[in-house]
């Protein structure tokens, strides 16, 4: 008999229980001491030089209404000229442009100013209507001002920051007095008795708890803005040649689907009081006004604090944009070692993915998708409506017919609904997100969910050097369940055991998040690397139309994107792997400095003010760790800037055993729901990990799940080498029944069996 240890009850606490780590975190002062040699990569050197603190070159939402603008180029190139288009009735203003980055903390610099070249105030004509599609396009404006990028620019995000300088009175009552220029006027429910309106700028009295602390609103914010009255212009540097290690894309396509500017977005309006059905078409030539209202869906939400972690650890980084991946990705993805998507990158176009599964499939690139939602919807692009013409599309289009349940895009053989709608309607057949990425989008906003990793997942090559996760290994595979302070829903083995486990930090599953679906699509061979179960959650119930409350399971996956398709013949020429975080905010456990900061939609954190916030919580050290051990393991890329407290990662070694293992079926079982469960084991050499196995019925491959239970007889075995597995389906097949399994370096094992097992 298998002799179990019991834990005390301080060690099954520790088991259960989040573990904290204390940070110290100091916004817009310079941490680290990084090498500015000759020897630092292009990123290493850009963010040796001074940057400039948020409060001169963030805003407060979208900014000023009185002075707002656009670039006739999203993606522009060293050495091109990006002009601006500006609205606005100030008749002095200026255009600082910065570059984000880290800096030291700073999170951007400053790389020059440029002036309007144009009379002002600059009257613009009226932006162009297309009243069927409800597009709103402001390409008729002139152009104001323009920037000349430099030869030697560093690719990156940068925005264009106009700042009034003039004095003419606010059109917004209150705004003149309400810290960082506050768009928010009198609100009903802090009126006066028989007053209509709350008084819209008091008086300065003495208050109960002494000296009323306001100077117009400064005295109250210690960090307010400089010079509030201002707004954002965004564009990216991109080098089309550059062949650094890693290409980030930017979720342009997801900003603009977001954006209401001129009355609609693709879900409407967002105004209860005045609401307005979506839009079927998307203009760039327009300003962005997302961070009044959804502040996540904009480059301070979770792409932000990526760029942070990527840059203040030196990775080799450059930038370019969705629309960039589907002009340019078919010739120039081919340069880079890892192509990464980030936060909330919910629209693609067709030939946008094409790029990319040809770069996977083709050209050996890696991919990494730090975001949730992803791929989500298919659009297509179409010329601006007014204005210039260029290389680059203007209008993005989505009729969101699977909203529609018909086919309502006048472009008869191309579909924009969602990749996963199999109906009749889509022209271009069913192409599920999770072929690509792994995961299924199914969990909608709003969530702030921790991530947690059980003991099993704990040997797993991503959580090396992970020491919250890596204790794991120091405590007993399962713990007395009436030892265990905080439960969760960590599933109960035998009603007497619980598997310990790591919580990382709350918030990084969201605002939307995936799942690892087993629908036709799944990539062979891919892993699990964690585990969380939630509740009550908005779950999608179709395509893309209804939500309901339902229970979701989130997984970490990786895969190689070389293993065999179902009929074991047919395999990809490719050795890249496919990281999916399955979450929007997996960011959030990189960086502290983002919108929402602490995990509240901001109009409901505080209405008057978005602004870039600290995570007072601190990043999380076992995601950061698994962030750098993954890109280790994809290509040997490394930081050149480590952060202290974070240890290099290590490329992926095949285990030289490999070709012994085999495994095979042990049982199949009738179960309560007329289905049968399916029980496998697999031998190894040595201590070989087996990170996943799966089952073959009918000639479809199938994903298994760990068997806990069988740990917990005579085995004496440890789960987090993986032995032994199980499957539960429909249906009475105990016949034909087909295994095969994944090794922790993504080695994907033959084929074994015909296995006929008498039924139980």
């Amino acid at each position: 008999t298998r002799k179990i240890m019991i834990c005390n009850c301080n060690r099954a606490m520790f088991a259960a229980a989040r573990i904290y780590t204390t940070w110290l975190v100091i916004f817009g002062a310079v941490n680290d001491a990084h090498s500015c040699g000759e020897n630092g990569n292009a990123i290493v050197k850009e963010n040796c030089k001074t940057g400039t603190s948020s409060r001169h070159w963030d805003i407060n939402g979208s900014g000023d209404p009185e002075i707002q603008g656009f670039a006739t180029k999203f993606g522009v190139s060293p050495g091109e000229t990006v002009r601006f288009k500006v609205k606005t009735v100030s008749d002095k203003y200026r255009i600082d442009i910065f570059r984000l980055g880290y800096y030291g903390g700073l999170g951007a610099r400053k790389v020059g100013t440029v002036e309007p070249f144009v009379k002002l105030p600059q009257i613009q004509p009226e932006c162009f209507t297309d009243k069927a599609t409800l597009l709103y396009d402001c390409g008729t404006w002139e152009p104001s001002a323009e920037y000349n990028v430099p030869s030697d620019a560093t690719s990156g995000v940068y925005v264009a920051r106009l700042t009034r300088e003039d004095s003419i009175p606010p059109l917004q009552p209150g705004a003149a007095w309400r810290s960082d220029y506050s768009q928010l006027g009198p609100e009903a429910k802090f009126c006066r008795p028989g007053m209509d309106t709350a008084p819209s700028d008091p008086d300065e009295l003495i208050h109960s708890y002494g000296q009323q602390k306001r100077s117009r609103g400064e005295n109250n914010l210690r960090n307010a803005l400089h010079e509030p009255r201002a707004s954002h212009i965004y564009f990216v540097v991109r080098s089309l040649e550059s062949d650094s290690e890693v290409l980030f894309q930017t979720s342009d396509t997801t900003w603009q689907a977001y954006n209401r500017y001129g009355g609609s977005s693709t879900y409407g309006s967002y105004k209860p009081a005045a609401p307005r059905p979506r839009c079927f078409e998307s203009s760039y030539n327009r300003p962005i006004e997302n961070r009044d209202y959804r502040a996540i869906n904009l480059i301070f939400g979770a792409e932000y604090p990526a760029i942070r972690f990527l840059e203040r650890n030196g990775y080799d980084v450059s930038y370019w944009s969705g629309i960039d991946t589907y002009l340019h990705g078919a010739k120039y993805l081919k340069k880079h070692k890892v192509f990464l998507s980030v936060g909330h990158d919910e629209y693609w176009s067709s030939q946008q993915r094409k790029n990319v599964e040809r770069a996977r499939d083709q050209d050996n690139v890696h991919l990494m998708f730090w975001s949730g939602n992803e791929v989500f919807w298919k659009i297509r692009w179409e010329n601006s409506k007014v204005g210039e013409q260029g290389e680059e599309p203007r209008t993005m289009v989505c009729y969101k017919e699977t909203q529609e349940i018909r086919k309502i895009d006048p472009n008869p053989d191309m579909w924009t609904g969602t990749f996963r709608d199999s109906r009749p309607i889509n022209p271009e057949g069913t192409d599920p997100e999770n072929s690509l990425t792994g995961q299924l989008f199914t969990v909608n906003a709003w969530r702030n969910d921790a991530l947690i990793v059980p003991r099993r997942f704990a040997r797993l090559p991503i959580w090396r050097n992970a020491r919250s996760v890596e204790r794991l290994l120091t405590v007993d595979p399962f713990v007395p369940v009436n030892t265990v302070t905080y439960l969760g829903t960590q599933p109960v083995i035998n009603s007497t055991w619980v598997e310990p486990w790591a919580i990382l930090k709350q918030g990084v599953l969201g605002h939307e998040w995936d799942e690892d679906i087993d629908n036709g699509y799944r990539p062979a061979g891919m892993i699990q690397m964690s585990e969380t179960t939630v509740d009550n959650v908005a779950y999608i119930q179709d395509s893309g139309s209804s939500y309901d409350s339902g229970s979701a399971t989130h997984h970490l996956t990786l895969y190689r994107a070389n293993a065999c398709e179902q009929d074991d013949q047919v395999c990809k020429g490719s050795d890249a792997l496919v990281f999916g975080a399955g979450t929007v905010q997996w960011t959030w456990g990189l960086d502290v400095v983002h919108d929402d900061a602490n995990g509240l939609i901001s109009q409901t954190e505080n209405g008057y003010n978005t602004r870039l916030g600290i995570d007072l919580v601190g990043p999380d050290r076992a995601i950061q760790q698994a962030t750098i051990n993954l890109f280790a393991m994809m290509g040997n890329i490394q930081p050149q800037t480590l952060e202290t407290g974070l240890k290099p990662g290590h490329p992926l070694e095949a285990d030289k055993t490999f070709s012994n293992w085999r495994c095979e079926v042990l049982n199949c079982a009738f179960t309560d729901d007329s289905g049968v469960t399916i029980d496998m084991q697999v031998h190894t050499k040595n201590d070989g990990i087996v990170a996943f196995a799966e089952i073959q019925i009918d000639g479809v491959w199938h994903p298994s799940r760990p068997n806990l239970e069988a740990y917990i007889g005579e085995t004496n075995e440890d789960p987090s080498f993986g032995r032994y597995w199980t499957f539960t389906t429909k249906g009475t097949h105990c016949e034909n029944i087909y295994c095969r399994f994944s090794s922790d370096s993504l080695q994907l094992s033959n084929k074994f069996g015909p296995f006929l097992i008498k039924k139980t």
